[in-house]
């Protein structure tokens, strides 16, 4: 997720910032909504993702690309208020990835990305799965906001950069499970759309800080997954999953360089895609 300004980065990603911190602080009132009585289901999950992005030009020319594995987990709280089923789940994915591009007179640019990825989500679904046959459906509302803290490392040809991308997501998502005795099985469909993003780009002194306004793209995730339920209140669940997270171009923006005009910046839009496994272990306390 470069912008056109001089190539670099390496210095340490920020903060995962306030967002989860104020979604950590809604596990208790999500609880105390529940009540006493309620029953709270809370989910392990370890992941495991290789990681591939693109920045293209409108001609499909790659500008610089990031691959490798990002690992991590999400943690997440279920619980029941009357017929719906609200919930909480914060995701905290790392991984240093291989980067490729090129300077901005066009020599090849190899070197290391640093990657963060945080994303803390509020989920409503129906308490009780919908019946068709012998599937139960379970269709799903999120609101999610997602934050990726890009560090390009610096090379003998260019500065380090950071970028962090910030987008809050609307998401509808359908999971379809079909039990026979203690197994289950799943397959599950997301898509979901920004209502709001923003990325800001760092270029430690070559440019002054500044922000842009990439497009609104949808994404979607599936999900196919076995599940074991030795014994009620305990599920263990391994799963495969594919994300496919699209960042829309940019409009240019003038930059600055110690306040004055320097140069103008846009984005070219990306395409993430991981693919990954994950093994979650679900219980109610």
């Amino acid at each position: 997720m470069s912008p056109r300004c001089p190539q670099s980065p390496a210095h340490p990603c920020p903060g995962p910032g306030t967002g989860l911190l104020r979604s950590v602080a809604a596990v208790s009132l999500l609880c105390a909504a529940a009540g006493p009585a309620a029953a709270l289901e809370l989910a392990l999950q370890a992941e495991h993702w290789r990681y591939d992005a693109r920045e293209t030009a409108p001609s499909g020319f790659v500008l610089n690309r990031d691959s490798g594995v990002l690992r991590g987990g999400t943690l997440a709280l279920h619980t029941a208020v009357g017929a719906w089923r609200p919930g909480l789940a914060l995701q905290a994915l790392d991984g240093t990835l291989q980067y490729a591009g090129r300077t901005q007179i066009g020599l090849p640019l190899q070197t290391r990305t640093g990657l963060q990825w945080r994303r803390a989500a509020l989920t409503l679904a129906p308490a009780a799965p919908l019946p068709l046959g012998p599937l139960a459906l379970q269709p799903q509302l999120a609101l999610a906001h997602l934050r990726l803290d890009r560090a390009i490392a610096a090379t003998a040809l260019s500065l380090p950069t950071t970028e962090t991308l910030q987008a809050t997501t609307l998401g509808l998502g359908m999971t379809a499970t079909w039990t026979v005795g203690t197994l289950a099985w799943q397959l599950g469909l997301d898509g979901r759309r920004p209502l709001r993003q923003r990325l800001e780009v760092d270029t430690f002194g070559v440019l002054d800080p500044y922000a842009l306004r990439p497009q609104s793209q949808w994404s979607t995730q599936w999900l196919g997954a076995l599940a074991w339920t030795p014994q009620p209140g305990w599920t263990l669940r391994l799963g495969a999953r594919r994300e496919a997270l699209n960042v829309g171009a940019s409009p240019a923006v003038l930059v600055t360089s110690d306040g004055r005009p320097a140069a103008v910046s846009a984005y070219p839009g990306s395409r993430q895609r991981l693919r990954g496994w994950s093994l979650e272990l679900l219980f109610t306390p």
